[in-house]
């Protein structure tokens, strides 16, 4: 039976101290705050990337060639700054460094661009490795490490700023199409097979990416996006599924959130995600044009 049919039973086939229990580990989102526009410019348009640190929130707004910086509080969002690119025009995925500059993946020419705070092309972020290297995504980590995954070189690079690889960690070989990588704050990697729809873990000392729990092949149509936080919980976005899985630090499945639809604090073909650190997670939504932000408790 599938576990939609099993969460939709609940009440007929679990006891009532089960089920108690399965609600005292579910993890609830509450929808805080939508951004449609960035100030009195114009709206958000097929935005796909987002990254956020304690006050922080960067938006790769793809459609329109821009990146958007904005200040964060516990409930209100803030226009910060507006960057259009030359040498990034199609923006799809961004991270934020620890003095405030942005890295942002542009999608044409699939390379690495380094910006300042105040929005002026440091150059890129080029690996120093033989061969083939197409970044479909990345995650900066502790100490601005980087780490880029490689569907070229089916592997996961870890990268410093000046391109020295300090670690490399091979996909699994009966993956089919990755689409998105995380870091923990113990420098575990994990990165989502969107066709074969699971989650692969590479800890600190591990040589070779795990499976997360099961195949989440019940649980969602195609997996594009993921973020971990400090507990080891993995958020897991569903772009064409319109929700969100959740996993605890075990890969059990703790649920699916959220649905499809057009009113707050429901999702239309969701591309990125990040976590904040302070109980903020933020989504960006194609199919809306926005971008949410919802407390974790």
């Amino acid at each position: 039976m599938p576990r939609t049919s099993l969460r939709l039973a609940l009440c007929a086939c679990v006891p009532l101290a089960a089920a108690a229990a399965l609600a005292a580990d579910a993890v609830k989102l509450r929808p805080l705050v939508a951004i449609y526009v960035y100030g009195e410019s114009s709206g958000l348009k097929d935005p796909q990337g987002v990254a956020c640190s304690t006050g922080e929130l960067v938006v790769a707004d793809s459609g329109r060639g821009r990146i958007l910086a904005f200040t964060v509080s516990t409930d209100a969002v803030r226009p910060k700054s507006e960057f259009q690119i030359q040498q990034i025009p199609y923006p799809i995925r961004v991270g934020l460094l620890s003095n405030g500059n942005v890295l942002a993946l542009d999608g044409k020419s699939r390379r690495i661009g380094r910006v300042t705070s105040s929005g002026s092309f440091e150059g890129w972020l080029e690996p120093k490795v033989d061969g083939p290297f197409a970044p479909r995504s990345f995650a900066v980590g502790d100490g601005d490490a980087v780490s880029v995954l490689d569907v070229a070189g089916w592997r996961v690079l870890t990268l410093d700023l000046g391109g020295e690889v300090k670690r490399s960690v091979g996909l699994p070989k009966d993956g089919r199409f990755f689409s998105d990588v995380a870091v923990d704050g113990r420098g575990g990697l994990y990165v989502v097979d969107s066709v074969g729809r699971r989650v692969y873990v590479a800890r600190a000392a591990d040589k070779e990416f795990t499976p997360v729990g099961e195949a989440l092949t019940e649980d969602v149509d195609f997996p594009t996006a993921l973020a971990v936080d400090d507990e080891g919980r993995v958020f897991v976005a569903d772009e064409n599924g319109n929700g969100l899985v959740i996993l605890d630090n075990n890969g059990t499945f703790r649920g699916r959130q959220l649905q499809t639809g057009w009113k707050d604090g429901f999702l239309r073909y969701p591309a990125g995600i990040c976590l904040d650190g302070q109980g903020s997670l933020f989504i960006a939504e194609r199919g809306n044009q926005r971008v949410q932000m919802f407390s974790v408790r």
